[in-house]
């Protein structure tokens, strides 16, 4: 890899970790708007159950293409990462900056070490939960979700 090539490489590793972020609120959007006609007493069971299925349908989506995008982001790191520690670009300056370190400053907060990845995974893992449980809601005539 040479320097453009590299230039290259740290450009499309910082388009992964914006799109692994934006996937997220984007669902939170989504996720919103569907959960609102989903459990709304007003809507026809059948908008429910179609309102419910597309929330799982898009926190389960959600899920899988945030892994993509970390799956993608990780690669491009490790590629920053095996040029910026090769011994000739080195001596020619160039530091690593993208080697994943250990959490071990005892100064940080707890919840400053927590992934970040990991909770979005939970909380796009619980709009599924929940939207399975309207459908069952739905489908049992047991109104157990208001």
């Amino acid at each position: 890899m040479n320097d453009l090539q590299y230039g290259f490489v740290f450009g499309r590793r910082q388009h992964f970790d914006q799109l692994l972020w934006q996937t997220p609120v984007l669902s939170l959007t989504a996720q919103a708007f569907l959960l609102t006609i989903a459990l709304g007493s007003g809507s026809s069971k059948g908008s429910r159950i179609m309102s419910a299925l597309l929330s799982l349908i898009t926190a389960l989506s959600s899920i899988q293409l945030m892994v993509k995008h970390r799956y993608y982001e990780r690669i491009t790191s490790e590629q920053l990462k095996d040029f910026e520690t090769a011994p000739a670009n080195k001596s020619n300056g160039y530091n690593n900056i993208h080697e994943h370190r250990p959490r071990s400053d005892e100064k940080v907060k707890p919840w400053v070490r927590w992934s970040s990845y990991i909770i979005w995974m939970i909380a796009l893992f619980s709009f599924a939960v929940v939207a399975v449980l309207v459908i069952f809601s739905v489908l049992s005539q047991k109104d157990w979700l208001s």
